[in-house]
């Protein structure tokens, strides 16, 4: 599974993923090896002057890398 992060503003503000119940965050376009066939949450950090993506739910297929992407939104003000 991978987690794609945009804007780039918010890569660059520390914005991150990772798969809810686990410690590790991950940066934007790393990937979490390993993983059995079934459905996963992946979870954004919040950080400062954006809004955070909803949690998305992923569907992992043996043998492929599945990709799920977060937007986040810029706060006004």
């Amino acid at each position: 599974m991978r987690g794609i992060i945009a804007p780039q503003g918010a890569i660059d503000a520390g914005g991150q993923w990772r798969r809810t119940g686990t410690a590790t965050w991950r940066n934007s376009s790393t990937t979490e090896t390993g993983l059995a066939a079934g459905s996963y949450t992946v979870e954004f950090r919040s950080i400062t002057g954006w809004t955070t993506p909803a949690n998305r739910t992923v569907t992992v297929t043996s043998g492929a890398t599945t990709d799920t992407t977060g937007t986040y939104v810029a706060t006004s003000g």
